[in-house]
């Protein structure tokens, strides 16, 4: 009843999960400091696909 919800949240949470690590990790480790381009070009088209299904799925869910 509620999965697509669920897999909404998830969805939601793991690209924020990412983008908090794209943001913040060349504050806490050095070799992020020195390669933030790459950290940046790695982690866009995840945390977007994230992002772009996680609204799918949300609204799915409240459209029924």
């Amino acid at each position: 009843m509620y999965d697509k919800l669920i897999i909404a949240t998830c969805l939601f949470a793991i690209g924020q999960t990412i983008n908090w690590f794209t943001s913040y990790s060349q504050f806490v480790w050095e070799w992020a400091r020195e390669n933030t381009f790459w950290i940046a070009i790695c982690t866009a088209i995840p945390s977007t696909l994230c992002f772009i299904y996680g609204l799918r799925f949300a609204y799915e869910f409240f459209q029924s």
